[in-house]
């Protein structure tokens, strides 16, 4: 078979939450070769048929994200039954791993290296953040902003990773009850809280990554998941102030201004944070960041031997059948082309005959929509979850405010402000290890086996955290008069 179109595994980079990565070569005509970062679905996501047609859809809407700051990319195939995704290699290392080896190489990193990288992150993040499709704002949320995925390559460059990975990891499941993947250390309080977000979310993250580099420590962290997650749901952390760090007052009060717990308390938009940064920026890492940047890069990384990766043959390469796959891998099937929506153009020919109806459906629904108040923010965000449970309560006086306490104000795991009618209200079961805890929002509701929880019917965050054993988080969604199951196991990795 030929090699032209093929690509050669040459190292497995790593796997994170919905794939694992490999160094590849892409084969073409007259000996053409060029470095690919190839990405295989785990195999528990390559059989959601679902699943598969989101990913397709977020992918193409990622090749569409052309710019200097994102990795770019190039395809989303299928080979044999596994799904693969293409993307711009990037000679270098993710940002945690520059950090991780300055350190143990006593390289000092400045501030200002800092604030370039963050900035250059924030160039990208914006383009996407206001990235607009034929039918108007495609509203492109991150929703995984972290060290791992902001790309620092050899010559000094920044680039954005794991845009649509990342849509896939917040928004699908493996199922129904599925496993929301991620970094928690770095997700927004209203992402922890099963709230709605919009771009302001991103910028909660780049907080945490900026506090993070200037702090030399993980503004939440509690040495567990759970643990930290909490934190972050309270945005309860060490103000950069109380620290007596030798940086630019302005650079502590708009990392700061990040980590507000009101996404409408934190900078405009990813432009916007981007100008106050550099307003505090060296003048010489302002003309020549890059550069400085490079230099930098040298000094952690002096020898050729230190930018090389393990060969393929020293590194575990296995099918989604546990057998070795082999070295070359050949695209049977391009699965964004079978789902691309027409060009504008084309858009526009076709749409013409229903010009006049659309004008008559306007006038005939206008009045409805003009009376309805409009909201000012594109994604609103609603209310925190109120729990409703079938366990008896001692009976307390009437609240006088039908608002839900804050979470930080009591210990109390259960609590029910607004009786909903029973066709709102769903069913969640639980099945899992005893004496594991569970917790929705960060609220703790029992501990298993316990009873049939009565919800609104809305999408929730369910936590379980068994004794010993990793915790598990799922996404759910709460059906009106519907049964939701939720079974952890060890297979939920």
């Amino acid at each position: 078979m030929s090699l032209e179109g093929a690509y050669t595994l040459i190292a497995r980079l790593g796997e994170g939450g919905m794939a694992e990565v490999f160094k590849a070569i892409k084969r073409g005509p007259d000996q053409f070769e060029k470095p690919i970062a190839l990405k295989r679905i785990l195999p528990h996501y390559a059989d959601q048929e679902g699943f598969i047609k989101m990913l397709s859809a977020e992918a193409r809407l990622q090749a569409g994200l052309d710019h200097p700051n994102i990795v770019q990319l190039l395809d989303f195939f299928k080979h044999g039954d596994t799904f693969m995704i293409a993307l711009e290699y990037v000679p270098g290392k993710n940002l945690k791993k520059m950090i991780f080896d300055a350190q143990q190489r006593n390289v000092e990193i400045p501030w200002e290296a800092f604030v370039y990288i963050v900035s250059e992150t924030l160039k990208g993040l914006d383009f996407a953040h206001k990235r607009k499709g034929p039918k108007g704002p495609l509203s492109i949320v991150h929703r995984d902003i972290s060290p791992q995925n902001i790309l620092i390559s050899y010559e000094g460059h920044v680039k954005l990773s794991d845009f649509g990975i990342a849509l896939a990891n917040i928004e699908r499941e493996q199922t129904q009850s599925g496993i929301l993947k991620g970094k928690y250390r770095y997700l927004s309080p209203e992402q922890l809280d099963g709230k709605q977000i919009d771009h302001r979310s991103d910028l909660f993250s780049i907080g945490v990554v900026l506090y993070e580099l200037l702090a030399q420590k993980h503004p939440f962290d509690q040495g567990s998941d759970f643990e930290t997650m909490k934190k972050i749901s309270a945005v309860h952390y060490t103000p950069l102030t109380d620290l007596n760090l030798d940086l630019p007052p302005a650079l502590i009060e708009v990392t700061q201004a990040c980590l507000q717990k009101e996404y409408t308390e934190r900078p405009e938009d990813a432009h916007v944070l981007r100008q106050r940064l550099l307003e505090e920026q060296d003048q010489n890492w302002l003309t020549n960041g890059s550069g400085f940047l490079k230099e930098l890069i040298e000094k952690i990384y002096p020898k050729p031997s230190d930018r090389t990766e393990p060969s393929i043959e020293n590194t575990p390469v296995l099918s989604m059948h546990g057998t070795p796959i082999t070295g070359v891998v050949h695209p049977t099937e391009s699965v964004i082309s079978v789902v691309n929506e027409p060009t504008e153009r084309e858009s526009r020919k076709k749409s013409w005959p229903w010009i006049l109806f659309g004008m008559l459906a306007i006038g005939i629904v206008g009045a409805v929509f003009f009376t309805r108040k409009n909201s000012p923010q594109p994604h609103p965000i609603p209310n925190s979850p109120k729990i409703v449970v079938e366990d008896k309560l001692p009976k307390e006086k009437p609240a006088t405010s039908p608002a839900p306490s804050p979470p930080n104000e009591s210990k109390t795991t259960t609590s029910v402000q607004v009786k909903k009618a029973p066709e709102e209200m769903g069913v969640l079961r639980i099945y899992g290890p005893k004496g594991a805890k569970v917790f929705i929002a960060g609220h703790k509701i029992g501990t298993l086996p316990m009873k049939d929880r009565k919800l609104e019917a809305k999408p929730y965050l369910v936590s379980i955290k068994p004794r010993n054993l990793p915790i598990r988080l799922f996404r759910i969604e709460v059906l009106p008069g519907k049964l939701e199951v939720i079974r952890w196991s060890q297979k939920n990795k």
